[in-house]
């Protein structure tokens, strides 16, 4: 039987937090003991501004989850293999049931072997080549959202689609995966061009100008969210890039202030979770921490609140991998996601357009200001 696990409003006094390590009511009366989840994040170092969120926002989630059993035991994994390793050694000492983190995947990896098959390590990577068997990745994948853009312009009867790539791991990962969408979708080899992420030489906007004015693409993928990729769409269209003509597309990365409030990239896309409760939780947090989370934040709320329906629906088996692979999946922040059985995780997508100001939804009706070309209206369903 699957479990939906739906956000509710967010409105809690946080003057007197819960214990962590305490159920969150009294067991006197409770059949089942409460369980323990591990929440391994850098609570020190470098990144611990990045775990402070990640633990307020499980806090907000435990609040959530009042009548929940289960008790969150928060470990500092700092941000290396090494401190990874000793906190997911102190999480199964302390007998968790159900691991969430660490944060990097080379954490991930680094501890996979320490974990008992029968315990489950939900991670906030985004990384496809650390899961697998007990090992589950929560990150927002670049390579569903490129299948997903690639599907979606392909049906489209798009089928001059190029990628322009950061020549490093991140780069070829995603190269890989758009090469297989672009030959399951249109029975063609991709075509790829790799960049230096260090610096965009003025051979390589050279040769991609005169790519463009001769094959005419009728879309670009660039899922590069650094702070290059802005200047070389700029630089592309100083060159004769016209995107009246040819559609240019992100990552879901593209959804910050760099990206969204650029003038010279509007009319251009984005994928795009749907944002049934973030913009709430975000306003909740922001009123009782102070400051803005990190999205990890908002993965780190869904899984905790998660976690809490799993054990309300079948306490002694709750994180069992045929409960968290529940082909219902859960309600998120971000809208609807579900694990499948190889460790990734899945979510709906939409395509969103960037206007200069606040970015809408693609597949509304085209107002006076878009850059879209009309030949194009038909891309923008809902998928």
């Amino acid at each position: 039987m699957g479990i939906t696990a739906k956000a509710d409003p967010f409105a809690h006094d946080f003057s007197n937090p819960p214990l962590w390590n305490s159920p969150s009511r009294s067991t006197e009366s409770n059949i089942n003991a409460p369980i323990k989840v591990g929440l391994l994040i850098p609570l020190s170092g470098s990144q611990k501004k990045l775990g402070d969120s990640i633990l307020n926002a499980a806090m907000m989630a435990l609040y959530k989850s009042a009548k929940s059993e289960i008790l969150i035991v928060p470990i500092d994994s700092g941000d290396s293999k090494e401190t990874a390793q000793s906190a997911t050694q102190e999480a199964l000492e302390q007998g968790c049931g159900l691991i969430i983190g660490p944060v990097f995947s080379k954490q991930v990896m680094a501890v996979k072997n320490q974990i008992p098959k029968h315990i489950n390590l939900i991670s906030f990577s985004n990384d496809l080549s650390v899961a697998g068997d007990n090992i589950f990745i929560a990150g927002f994948s670049p390579h569903e959202q490129t299948n997903f853009i690639v599907h979606t312009l392909a049906n489209r009867d798009f089928s001059k689609i190029i990628a322009l790539l950061p020549d490093n791991t991140y780069g070829k990962e995603v190269g890989a995966v758009f090469n297989q969408a672009i030959m399951e979708n249109l029975n063609e080899t991709a075509t790829i061009y790799f960049y230096d992420p260090n610096g965009i030489s003025d051979e390589f906007l050279n040769t991609i100008s005169g790519i463009i004015q001769e094959n005419m693409p009728e879309a670009i993928y660039i899922p590069d969210a650094g702070r290059k990729t802005v200047p070389l769409i700029s630089k592309l269209k100083y060159k004769g890039l016209n995107t009246q003509e040819t559609l240019v597309i992100g990552s879901s990365d593209w959804n910050k202030p760099m990206f969204i409030n650029d003038h010279g990239l509007k009319g251009a896309l984005f994928p795009e979770t749907k944002l049934p409760t973030s913009n709430a939780f975000t306003q909740e947090f922001q009123k009782q921490f102070a400051y803005t989370p990190d999205l990890l934040a908002e993965i780190s709320y869904d899984l905790i609140v998660m976690a809490s329906q799993l054990y309300q629906h079948q306490p002694n088996m709750c994180f069992e991998k045929g409960n968290i692979t529940s082909k219902s999946g859960f309600s998120g922040l971000r809208g609807h996601f579900h694990f499948d059985t190889t460790g990734q995780i899945h979510r709906k997508y939409t395509l969103m357009e960037i206007t200069g100001n606040k970015p809408r939804k693609a597949m509304e009706e085209e107002s006076k200001e878009s850059l879209i070309a009309e030949k194009y209206r038909n891309l923008f369903d809902d998928i």
